[in-house]
């Protein structure tokens, strides 16, 4: 069993071995590249009569994109284009940060710019909005301005030479044609460039000042990007340098003022007519974008390792065993080597993480400042907003911007009663009434409410009230706690009748009514206890003398029919009788009817408004 086992280990080893071989001989044999120095290749993104262009990404720094741009090593402007570009660190100028040289190829990583080229652009899009160009144009002749202050003149600017960031901001690159220029003491005569975009004393043939050309070159690209063609241009390039050197562009009538002056300005046959770049800048056709190139100007670049974000990073490569003494050297000498091609791309790749942890800081700020001013809006509204009256059902309405209250249980309506169809008009003698025209002059203002009618808190709500009896018969009560209904028959409360029979409408009585209305039931309580006390010495009103005058116990008999007591004040009898002559209670006024309720023993007098319990033998406290 082990031996087997051994034999399987053995093949598996030796189909891996076979298997990593194989692979090594499709990598020497394939022809395309998958890396280079510290960065492994992706798409070809371009190829010339120059090289190839790859899209990489850095393996040390987590994958940072760049370009791979392959050149000949006898190419002879390859040496001036790299001493040039690398000492050129502007915000529109694309970066180059490493050199990588093999035998017969010069790798330049440069930084990628996903917006493609210019003239690309130019191409899919047609003429750019003015505001746009503003941008662009002004941006373009920042960095041929920090060119010209390196004692440097391009001599190749073109469409195809500008490119767009992923936020379509102006990289500038290709300075193979780039020379030292040291002003009027140093003419240039070398012809060098693209015909449509060359000036006229270069075609000439003439010493010309650098900076003058690349002005030139500058008012071929301000048409082209307003007017979508350029304004010298022919297959043949005999008929072009011919144009250029007699003809004046034809100006679209969708120019403005302002830009069709300044391209007059740039490609003015006289080189000395032409503006210079900061004059340029101060035209009124930038105006909006120009000073912040003039701020970037007038910046110095402050020296190597001098901020805390560069000591952070030089410490992170110590800590990762690289020798930043090295680095340092590598930096400060401007080689463009691996260690000064990773210190770059890892420090611009800490300052894009600062630049979105500023940013968000700054979001959250305003975030939470607009928050707070919407909270004290709000305090402020509420403030202002008036409280609201209960509704109909007893509920108070809620404030603006508050959930609804839950419905609670209990009650959904006040007890008191309350008054439906009844409605207070408009004042007549408001000037807003008069306005609207709703009250007319002669308006009566209604029959105020007797408030004796207002029923008690304690009085049921919902329960359908009793009908009342009929006159002159007194209904007869229980012994035990019963309540006496008194219906009025005259006609003294006869005026409020049409107001009773409708819903009453709520009315809210006010706490110090309450407090009177308690202070005289306990008073009216007290005096008629005092009272019925003295009364019960000599013999109580309300319990009967149950022995006769003439000393026969009481019983049944045709002259008293039954022994049980009367509870009433008024102990009349049920068939309207007057009281026996030995009775000393007193009979009902004129126009009441005494009813009995024995469910709950309480005296209640309709018209007055007012329920007092009633117990057998004598009065319990009032209750409102």
């Amino acid at each position: 069993m082990q031996t087997s086992t051994a034999k399987i280990e053995v093949l598996g080893r030796k189909a891996k071995l076979a298997t990593s071989y194989q692979e090594l001989l499709n990598e020497f044999a394939n022809r395309d590249l998958k890396n280079v120095g510290n960065y492994s290749l992706g798409k070809l993104i371009g190829k010339g009569s120059f090289g190839k262009v790859y899209l990489a990404h850095h393996k040390l720094t987590n994958g940072s994109k760049v370009v791979l741009k392959s050149a000949n090593k006898d190419d002879s402007n390859l040496a001036r284009e790299i001493h040039h570009h690398r000492q050129f660190v502007h915000p529109h100028i694309a970066r180059l940060y490493e050199i990588i040289v093999t035998e017969t190829l010069v790798w330049l990583v440069l930084e990628y710019c996903p917006g493609d080229e210019l003239y690309n652009y130019l191409v899919n899009h047609g003429p750019l909005p003015a505001d746009k160009v503003q941008k662009i144009f002004t941006q373009l002749v920042g960095a041929v301005s920090y060119v010209h202050q390196q004692s440097c003149v391009h001599r190749d600017l073109k469409l195809e030479n500008i490119l767009l960031d992923k936020h379509g901001n102006v990289k500038l690159v290709d300075f193979g044609f780039t020379r030292e220029y040291e002003g009027k003491s140093n003419y240039l005569q070398t012809f060098c460039g693209t015909v449509c975009y060359s000036a006229p004393e270069m075609l000439k043939g003439e010493k010309y000042a650098g900076e003058k050309v690349d002005v030139w070159s500058l008012g071929i690209i301000l048409y082209a990007l307003l007017c979508g063609e350029l304004p010298f241009d022919d297959d043949d390039d005999n008929v072009t340098r011919t144009k250029i050197l007699s003809e004046e562009p034809k100006y679209p009538d969708h120019l403005s003022s302002d830009a069709a002056a300044l391209i007059k300005l740039l490609l003015s046959k006289r080189p000395l007519l032409r503006p210079t770049l900061p004059d340029i800048l101060s035209h009124p056709f930038l105006a909006e974008y120009a000073p912040q190139q003039q701020v970037i100007l007038k910046l110095h670049q402050p020296p190597p390792f001098a901020t805390a974000l560069e000591k952070d990073c030089l410490q992170r490569m110590r800590s990762a065993g690289v020798d930043i003494d090295a680095v340092i050297e590598s930096v400060l000498s401007q080689k463009c080597d691996a260690l000064a091609g990773w210190w770059t791309l890892l420090l611009e790749k800490e300052e894009r993480k600062a630049k979105r942890r500023e940013r968000r800081r700054k979001e959250k700020e305003a975030e939470n400042r607009n928050s707070r001013r919407f909270s004290a809006a709000s305090s402020k509204l509420e403030r202002m907003t008036p409280i609201l009256d209960e509704n109909a059902s007893g509920y108070g309405m809620n404030r603006l911007g508050e959930p609804p209250l839950p419905k609670t249980r209990g009650r959904a309506e006040r007890r008191s009663g309350h008054y439906v169809d009844f409605t207070v008009a408009d004042l007549p003698n408001l000037a807003e009434s008069k306005e609207k025209g709703s009250v007319p002059d002669a308006f009566v203002p209604p029959i105020p409410i007797d408030k004796a009618s207002v029923r008690s808190v304690s009085s049921s709500r919902n329960r359908r009230p009793l009908p009342p009896p009929k006159e002159g018969i007194l209904r007869s009560a229980r012994s035990r706690g019963s309540t006496l209904h008194l219906v009025t028959t005259t006609g003294v409360l006869d005026n409020h009748s049409g107001r009773e029979e409708s819903v009453p409408q709520k009315v809210r009585k006010n706490p110090s009514q309450a407090i009177v209305a308690t202070w005289k039931n306990w008073t009216h309580w007290i005096v008629e206890n005092t009272r019925r006390h003295r009364l019960n010495k000599r013999g109580s009103l309300s319990t009967p003398n149950l022995v006769a005058k003439d000393g026969q116990p009481g019983g049944k008999s045709p002259n008293n029919p039954s022994p049980r007591p009367h509870t009433s004040k008024y102990p009349g009898t049920a068939t309207g009788q007057p009281s026996r002559s030995g009775d000393h209670s007193p009979g009902l006024p004129n126009g009441h009817v005494a009813e009995a309720n024995g469910a709950r023993g309480n005296l209640t007098c309709q018209g007055l408004g007012y329920l007092l319990p009633v117990t057998s033998g004598s009065l319990s406290h009032p209750v409102l």
